[in-house]
């Protein structure tokens, strides 16, 4: 009788401690949205979107109302906030990294201060799954700590400013035809995931204004290696912050390369954000796929209308000049297209040696 009982309180100590450390993941899960929301607040950043259960809502800075469509199911709300970029961006993004950290620290360290303290000398059940949760809370606030010691002594990637540079001669009304995007050796090594597709994306843009179709080959390359978690061969990652990389493979396997394999699994790993992306490039996008890859015809006049509507409001704290103008030129592109096809013998785009299907797509 004695052991049975033993046995039955090693069970319940087991379950409370389990239950806690659930509990301790849900409560910071939800202390880091709220963190993000106060920092949205008192920072020149907004809330972007918003990852909840099985929803995603997505917002621009300019838009009253946010977009929510279906996604893949999170158990903790997952919150990204963005700021606009522009002269002074990096001090935005260091100015909203710092304080959302420090927010973030104060909530955490409360909770996991008031729960041991009340907690720590009780056994009972709940006490014991308190107790856990803010073990668990602690042990998350001691590694923010040190992720905000790493960030407070990094002095920035090379590449990130390197491209920043490039954004900001953009912003400034220099022509993309011309951007130097020639970088240090061993630069691009050193750069984290978001860098080299943000370096990617604008050696994209140029090729593409200068009708360069042969250099996206090796480009897109690039950009789908970036994307991957662990290799080649391993599966993207899901990080709507890179979504543009995305859409460039998209555009590619659809109008530059044709490859309806590697752009319907490209589509359907990024379906929620483009169909929720109202902006001229994630419209564009979706226009020449429809068109070229699901001849939906119809269906792509319709996206196409929007992202000209788009292109007429465009939010120019968002898109710089250079890519204003080169928007306008393929979207006048697909449109042409769009009607010289019922021509027989009229209808042209640019068609490349594929070199591509050998990288095997998720």
């Amino acid at each position: 009788m004695k052991s049975l009982l033993e046995l039955f309180a090693s069970v319940k100590s087991f379950a409370a401690a389990g239950i806690g450390i659930l509990m301790g993941l849900i409560v910071a899960g939800i202390m880091l949205a709220l963190a993000s929301f106060i920092t949205a607040k008192i920072s020149g950043a907004w809330v972007s979107t918003i990852r909840i259960f099985g929803k995603t809502g997505q917002k621009d800075k300019r838009d009253a109302d946010r977009i929510w469509h279906r996604d893949k199911f999170v158990l903790t709300p997952k919150v990204i906030l963005r700021v606009s970029p522009g002269g002074d961006y990096a001090d935005e993004l260091k100015k909203m990294n710092t304080s959302l950290n420090l927010i973030t620290f104060m909530i955490l360290s409360i909770y996991a201060f008031i729960f041991l303290f009340l907690t720590w000398r009780q056994y009972s059940f709940g006490a014991t799954i308190l107790k856990y949760s803010a073990l668990f809370v602690a042990i998350e606030t001691v590694l923010l700590i040190i992720k905000f010691a790493r960030f407070s002594l990094r002095k920035g990637s090379q590449l990130e400013m390197f491209c920043q540079e490039r954004l900001n001669e953009l912003r400034n009304g220099a022509p993309l035809e011309n951007l130097n995007m020639s970088i240090p050796d061993g630069v691009i090594d050193k750069a984290d995931r978001k860098g080299k597709v943000f370096y990617y994306h604008l050696c994209f843009s140029k090729s593409l204004i200068n009708r360069n179709y042969t250099a996206l080959n090796g480009i897109v390359r690039q950009i789908d290696a970036a994307l991957r978690k662990n290799g080649p061969k391993s599966e993207y990652v899901d990080e709507r912050l890179c979504s543009i990389g995305y859409y460039d493979i998209l555009f590619y396997s659809s109008y530059i390369n044709p490859n309806p394999k590697h752009a319907q699994r490209i589509y359907t790993f990024i379906r929620p954000t483009i169909e929720a992306d109202m902006d001229v490039n994630g419209r564009r996008v979706l226009a020449y796929y429809q068109f070229y890859i699901l001849k939906q015809a119809q269906a792509a006049a319709i996206t196409l209308s929007q992202a000209s509507q788009s292109l007429q409001n465009v939010d120019k704290e968002v898109f710089v000049p250079a890519e204003i103008n080169l928007e306008r030129r393929l979207l006048e592109e697909l449109q042409n297209n769009m009607t010289r096809i019922i021509s027989p013998g009229s209808f042209t785009r640019p068609i490349i040696e594929n070199t591509y299907d050998d990288v095997p797509l998720i």
